[in-house]
């Protein structure tokens, strides 16, 4: 079926202020042009594709993280309610990392994670299906001065104790492991970055 889709290269973000989104049909073949009227932003690069509506089969929605915000539109080109997840009342920075998609607080459905600079300092931020900021499990959760976790994050329950743990590299040399809410034992959404071996950015 058809989807948003963003073609690399095709649109200069860094001197426009409508980021158009492309539904394409299997083939390519373009169908719908959607715009989103926001602030400035670089770094749109890691898309992912999430199961969110329950009567739906498959993916129906594609978020899309920046240095910005947080952008969900569901599979016909509209921004789903709620979002975009804006960070504008930070000083903001110019880079992103991957995010990664997982039920962090147990409630049965699928959370956005994602992390960029704000305020001078690596944030790590989460929200719900809705776009309302995970502020129950502690997000956003800042890093120290001068360091970042840039690599993308990996979801699952690696210590098989029912407990859902988010594992990612910062560039201090250590590899960090936070344990969020409940899940069933050996919960495995977002093994690795961008998902599984393809790199799909596909949840389902």
């Amino acid at each position: 079926s058809p989807f948003v889709g963003f073609p690399q290269g095709s649109y200069d973000v860094s001197s426009s202020t409508s980021y158009p989104a492309w539904l394409l049909a299997p083939d390519g073949s373009l169908l719908e042009k959607c715009e989103r009227s926001t602030v400035s932003a670089h770094s749109l690069r890691y898309g992912m594709f999430a199961d969110w509506d329950p009567f739906a089969h498959g993916a129906d929605a594609f978020v899309l993280p920046s240095e910005t915000q947080c952008f969900a539109w569901n599979r016909r080109g509209n921004p789903l309610d709620g979002w975009p997840a804006y960070y504008i009342k930070y000083i903001l920075g110019l880079q992103v990392c991957p995010p990664a998609l997982g039920d962090l607080d147990g409630i049965g459905y699928t959370d956005v994670l994602t992390g960029t600079v704000l305020g001078g300092y690596w944030n790590a931020l989460a929200y719900d299906r809705s776009g309302h900021d995970l502020e129950g499990l502690g997000f956003p959760i800042i890093l120290p001065e001068c360091v970042s976790g840039l690599g993308g994050f990996a979801v699952a329950d690696i210590d098989r104790d029912g407990r859902v743990e988010v594992l990612f590299g910062s560039d201090d040399d250590l590899l960090q492991c936070w344990e969020l809410g409940n899940c069933a034992v050996g919960y495995t959404p977002w093994p690795q970055y961008q998902h599984d071996p393809g790199r799909s950015g596909v949840q389902e």
